[in-house]
């Protein structure tokens, strides 16, 4: 059967534990670059487009601008008006747990004089 996923799986039979740290961290770089690069060019395009420009061709993309609004809620203005014991009671709080893996860069000690 043909891998049809635009992102095919790897085979990670032979991986470690470490190794695969190694390249969850080298994803998460890649990511943090993408983007880093995505913001620069975002604000050159927006910088040097026309406003009433909404659909923008390249030759591989087509970028389209669209305008939406949003609803928030002001936490900070929640938190000043409850307590988090109030928050719970009501129901509008709820405590979850989270996992999270950290993956600073090891620093390297040379043993060499």
């Amino acid at each position: 059967m043909a891998n049809t996923q635009k992102y095919p799986i790897p085979n990670m039979d032979n991986l470690t534990p470490s190794g695969l740290i190694d390249l969850i961290a080298g994803e998460r770089e890649n990511k943090a670059r993408a983007q880093f690069y995505e913001g620069i060019y975002r604000q050159r395009l927006d910088a040097t487009r026309d406003p009433a420009q909404a659909v923008i061709e390249g030759e591989k993309f087509v970028g389209t601008y669209t305008v939406s609004q949003s609803e928030r809620i002001d936490t900070d203005a929640v938190r000043e008006a409850f307590s988090r014991d109030e928050l719970i009671a009501r129901g509008f709080l709820k405590v979850t747990e989270t996992v999270t893996l950290r993956t600073p860069l090891k620093t390297i000690v040379s043993t060499t004089p």
